[in-house]
């Protein structure tokens, strides 16, 4: 046991050594809460990352948080992924979300980089296909196609970024709804200090199908709009890993589960919950 806790403290001293002269102040978060930025996996890279969110804060038939250690008893949502670099410009991901045992399939690729075309700012575009697996599904509803364009504006020296996200997803809807299409517009902020970074944002929903826009969800009598989503969260950066705390109104991963909208209803306040992202890069080129 001595020998294996050595070992582990070498090793992460080893990091921070290592991150002291690795980590480049003007590189991008791979994404805030969820909303993407217009980061790229650079060529012959392999990026694997882990998202998971708690359990709301305090679930129907609880009025104490704390009971629950404020949603970490109860259970959680997990997505994982691989990004690999392709191009210089364009990267594959491939992941799995556990909301409807979601498989997804997304490529990206940068127009626009703000530095290396001298433009005002970088523009991505990405397309992406779902595969809900969840066995209760009909088969109509297991389909979900979409895309996204991202427009990306850093200032003062790299340390600050201006997020833009317009997405757009099909086959939404999975209740009796009968939301066919949705589509968000997110809006993001980042602000650095040396390997740390602060970040927020927030999306707004839409939802419609061939008759017009449909409010998202019904709750006893009332049908409500499904609330904006709404993100804050602290990261840092060591070598080639990347570790972010989250806190958000949503647990949903993926444009297709998530862009009907956070929850509906009164008790707003108690869906939000803690969370956390994980990255870790690998260079295959050597």
């Amino acid at each position: 046991m001595k020998i294996i806790l050595r070992h582990s403290i070498l090793y992460w001293l080893f990091i921070l050594q290592v991150g002291a002269f690795s980590y480049y102040p003007g590189s991008s978060d791979r994404n805030l809460v969820c909303l993407a930025t217009s980061e790229i996996t650079e060529h012959q890279h392999l990026l694997y990352r882990i998202q998971h969110r708690f359990a709301e804060a305090s679930p129907i038939g609880e009025s104490n948080p704390a009971y629950g250690l404020f949603g970490l008893d109860g259970s959680a949502n997990i997505y994982m992924d691989l990004s690999y670099g392709l191009l210089n410009f364009g990267e594959l991901t491939i992941g799995r979300e556990k909301t409807n045992k979601t498989f997804f399939l997304e490529a990206k690729t940068q127009i626009w980089n703000q530095h290396t075309d001298k433009k005002p700012l970088s523009i991505t575009v990405s397309a992406n296909a779902n595969l809900r697996t969840l066995r209760e599904l009909p088969d109509s509803r297991r389909h979900s196609f979409g895309g996204s364009l991202i427009l990306d504006r850093q200032l003062l020296s790299d340390q600050l970024n201006l997020l833009l996200n317009i997405l757009g997803q099909s086959n939404t809807n999975l209740g009796p709804a009968a939301v066919d299409h949705s589509a968000g517009m997110g809006l993001g902020i980042i602000y650095r200090v040396n390997r740390a970074s602060f970040f927020a944002e927030t999306l707004w929903p839409i939802s419609w199908n061939d008759y017009g826009y449909v409010r998202s969800e019904s709750i006893g009598n009332e049908t409500l709009d499904g609330q904006w989503l709404q993100g804050y969260g602290f990261n840092y950066r060591i070598y080639n890993h990347s570790f972010a705390m989250t806190f958000s109104n949503y647990a949903d991963m993926l444009a297709a589960n998530y862009l009907p909208g956070a929850p509906a209803g009164t008790r707003r306040w108690a869906l939000w919950r803690l969370g956390f992202n994980l990255t870790r890069t690998f260079n295959l080129g050597d």
